[in-house]
């Protein structure tokens, strides 16, 4: 007798064991769907990390190097500030010895002027 008991209960209610097994079926599909999803996210996340340090790395790179420029253009700004200055010094030599003979020139044309004619 309880055997008939249970199928008269699944007879008087088809539909109820329809929609246990059309929701079974959705969830499955949902459980795969979001079992892809999180494979997806998994691998997106393991690809922006590594994209991540790879620019990190670069980025590390490329101020090293500006560092490295600076240093060498500070080097050479000093090196060239060292000549500009010893170029200075001779051009303000040279100029009061141009003075000076033109000093003497003047005089000499003068004493020329004077006892030449």
């Amino acid at each position: 007798s309880g055997k008939s008991k249970k199928r008269h209960n699944k007879d008087t209610h088809p539909g109820l064991s329809l929609t246990s097994d059309v929701q079974t079926e959705e969830l499955a599909a949902k459980i795969t769907e979001n079992e892809k999803l999180h494979t997806k996210i998994f691998e997106v996340t393991q690809k922006s990390e590594r994209l991540v340090a790879q620019l990190k790395e670069k980025i590390a790179n490329l101020e090293q190097e500006v560092a490295d420029n600076d240093a060498l253009l500070s080097e050479l700004n000093k090196e060239h500030s060292s000549k500009i200055e010893i170029l200075e010094e001779h051009r303000t030599m040279l100029q009061a010895k141009l003075e000076k003979v033109n000093h003497e020139f003047m005089e000499a044309r003068q004493l020329y002027a004077t006892y030449g004619s």
